[in-house]
């Protein structure tokens, strides 16, 4: 029996969905840094602004590079802050897409620690 599990590779799914990668991560230099997401480097930077009032999110890719810069601002907030629904981040080689979605929360605005819960999807 435990041969059998063992090569059992569970898959996991969002409604057509496909869970990918999912983690919580403590992050405190405001720098998430995760590689080989279809060949990619994702750099997660979290940015305070009191200016802005919103959590507003910046998507750069650079294909040359292999890298994606996600910036979220004001995601320090002690109540949390995230997406609302799944993010297209990109293409794959087969015609797929990869999502993703993202909640962050502080213990208060006057630490640098964030609980980062992150999850890729493929469709």
């Amino acid at each position: 029996m435990t041969e059998e599990i063992k090569e059992t590779k569970i898959l996991t799914f969002d409604g057509d969905y496909q869970i990918i990668y999912s983690s919580d991560f403590n992050i405190y230099e405001n720098k998430l840094i995760l590689r080989k997401i279809a060949g990619f480097e994702l750099v997660f930077e979290f940015a305070k602004d009191p200016a802005v009032k919103d959590c507003p999110m910046s998507i750069k890719g650079d294909d040359t590079a292999k890298r994606i810069t996600i910036t979220l601002t004001n995601f320090n907030n002690s109540l949390g802050a995230g997406t609302t629904k799944m993010v297209p981040l990109l293409k794959t080689d087969d015609g797929k897409q990869i999502y993703f979605s993202i909640h962050a929360k502080a213990l208060n605005e006057a630490t640098s620690f964030l609980k980062v819960s992150l999850t890729f999807y493929l469709k």
